[in-house]
């Protein structure tokens, strides 16, 4: 492929975006690369899920508000609940570990009809999903997981 037909394809892609959207996509890839990277760098022992928390967040909050500060914060309190309640032994009863996981996911899915909630019911669902099966391994790994 000649430099010419190179440029025309080039210039055939971005035609359709405008500035502003240009430098959205390249600085949502770069946060998402640098998360990536500095999760792996310094061995987060949950490096994969990274890559999913800085997309879902850098794409819904565009802008740092006080009300996503407070979304965060409720997470994490919520997260933490969860592991210290399968920590101290909650794992080793199936069917009410059971019945609060389903009850956990109906309010997590319900919270997602809500586009103010999104960050929320994600992180929710996450540590919904993770955090049992976690305990059914090691009690210990879970508050360790909560904490993050």
């Amino acid at each position: 492929m000649s430099d010419s037909s190179t440029n025309e394809a080039k210039s055939d892609v971005t035609s359709g975006l405008s500035d502003a959207t240009q430098n959205r996509i390249l600085r949502f890839t770069i946060g998402v690369a640098l998360a990536t990277f500095l999760a792996a760098w310094i061995d987060w022992p949950l490096a994969f899920v990274a890559p999913i928390f800085t997309a879902k967040f850098l794409f819904e909050k565009r802008v740092l508000h006080i009300d996503i500060v407070y979304e965060l914060l409720l997470a994490m309190i919520v997260t933490v609940a969860i592991g210290v309640a399968l920590s101290v032994g909650f794992a080793q009863y199936p069917i009410p570990m059971l019945l609060s996981v389903a009850a956990l996911m109906l309010v997590g899915y319900y919270l997602f009809l809500n586009p103010r909630w999104n960050l929320f019911a994600t992180i929710l669902l996450m540590s919904t999903l993770m955090l049992p099966f976690m305990a059914i391994q090691s009690t210990g790994t879970t508050i360790f997981l909560a904490v993050g």
